[in-house]
Protein backbone atom coordinates (compact mmCIF):
# COMPACT_ATOMS: atom_id res chain seq x y z
CA UNK A 1 0.00 0.00 0.00
CA UNK A 2 1.16 3.37 -1.01
CA UNK A 3 2.20 6.41 1.61
CA UNK A 4 -0.98 8.18 -0.13
CA UNK A 5 -3.18 5.39 0.42
CA UNK A 6 -2.68 5.07 3.98
CA UNK A 7 -3.28 8.92 3.94
CA UNK A 8 -6.56 8.51 2.90
CA UNK A 9 -7.42 5.34 5.12
CA UNK A 10 -6.66 7.61 7.76
CA UNK A 11 -9.29 10.57 7.14
CA UNK A 12 -12.27 10.78 8.29
CA UNK A 13 -13.82 12.99 6.09
CA UNK A 14 -13.71 14.31 2.15
CA UNK A 15 -14.33 17.86 2.47
CA UNK A 16 -15.28 19.92 -1.03
CA UNK A 17 -14.35 23.58 -0.83
CA UNK A 18 -15.05 26.34 -3.46
CA UNK A 19 -12.14 28.45 -3.62
CA UNK A 20 -10.80 31.89 -5.48
CA UNK A 21 -10.15 35.17 -4.75
CA UNK A 22 -12.12 38.27 -3.46
CA UNK A 23 -11.19 41.79 -3.73
CA UNK A 24 -10.65 42.67 0.20
CA UNK A 25 -9.78 46.55 -0.02
CA UNK A 26 -8.85 49.79 -1.95
CA UNK A 27 -5.69 50.16 0.49
CA UNK A 28 -2.10 50.35 -1.61
CA UNK A 29 -4.05 50.41 -5.00
CA UNK A 30 -6.35 47.37 -4.26
CA UNK A 31 -5.61 44.00 -2.89
CA UNK A 32 -7.30 40.34 -2.62
CA UNK A 33 -7.66 37.66 -0.23
CA UNK A 34 -7.34 33.90 -1.21
CA UNK A 35 -10.97 31.95 -0.02
CA UNK A 36 -11.50 28.80 0.53
CA UNK A 37 -15.96 28.22 1.23
CA UNK A 38 -16.87 24.90 2.37
CA UNK A 39 -19.54 23.18 -0.28
CA UNK A 40 -19.94 19.88 1.70
CA UNK A 41 -18.22 17.10 3.79
CA UNK A 42 -19.10 13.62 3.76
CA UNK A 43 -17.75 10.75 6.66
CA UNK A 44 -15.67 8.11 4.67
CA UNK A 45 -14.86 6.56 7.71
CA UNK A 46 -16.80 3.15 6.73
CA UNK A 47 -15.34 3.57 3.02
CA UNK A 48 -12.32 1.04 1.67
CA UNK A 49 -9.94 3.09 0.04
CA UNK A 50 -10.86 2.81 -3.45
CA UNK A 51 -14.35 4.13 -2.77
CA UNK A 52 -13.30 7.02 -0.87
CA UNK A 53 -10.94 7.98 -3.97
CA UNK A 54 -14.13 7.16 -6.15
CA UNK A 55 -16.27 9.72 -4.13
CA UNK A 56 -14.05 12.11 -4.31
CA UNK A 57 -13.60 11.72 -7.70
CA UNK A 58 -17.24 11.81 -8.27
CA UNK A 59 -17.52 15.27 -5.86
CA UNK A 60 -14.51 16.94 -7.95
CA UNK A 61 -16.49 16.20 -11.16
CA UNK A 62 -19.81 17.37 -10.28
CA UNK A 63 -19.06 20.55 -8.43
CA UNK A 64 -15.91 21.73 -10.78
CA UNK A 65 -18.77 21.79 -13.18
CA UNK A 66 -20.55 24.28 -11.16
CA UNK A 67 -17.44 26.93 -10.13
CA UNK A 68 -15.94 26.85 -13.11
CA UNK A 69 -13.45 29.47 -12.60
CA UNK A 70 -15.21 31.73 -15.30
CA UNK A 71 -14.27 35.22 -15.48
CA UNK A 72 -14.66 37.62 -12.29
CA UNK A 73 -14.86 35.18 -9.56
CA UNK A 74 -11.75 32.93 -10.68
CA UNK A 75 -13.73 30.31 -8.31
CA UNK A 76 -12.09 26.65 -8.35
CA UNK A 77 -13.12 23.65 -6.39
CA UNK A 78 -10.67 21.55 -4.08
CA UNK A 79 -11.28 18.05 -2.35
CA UNK A 80 -9.21 17.50 0.71
CA UNK A 81 -9.18 14.11 3.05
CA UNK A 82 -9.45 15.69 6.64
CA UNK A 83 -9.76 14.42 10.02
CA UNK A 84 -12.24 17.71 10.61
CA UNK A 85 -15.64 18.93 9.30
CA UNK A 86 -14.36 22.08 6.72
CA UNK A 87 -14.08 25.21 7.73
CA UNK A 88 -13.68 28.92 5.73
CA UNK A 89 -10.88 30.48 5.30
CA UNK A 90 -9.53 33.55 3.94
CA UNK A 91 -6.02 34.56 3.61
CA UNK A 92 -4.69 38.06 2.17
CA UNK A 93 -2.42 37.90 -0.29
CA UNK A 94 0.48 40.45 -1.83
CA UNK A 95 -0.72 44.15 -2.97
CA UNK A 96 -1.91 44.55 -6.52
Amino acid sequence: MSDSNQLILNERYINVYKTGQIYAGPEEGGWYAQYREPIISVDVLHLCTAAKQELADTLYNLYRETYDGSYPSYEGVTVAYENETPKSVHESTDYR
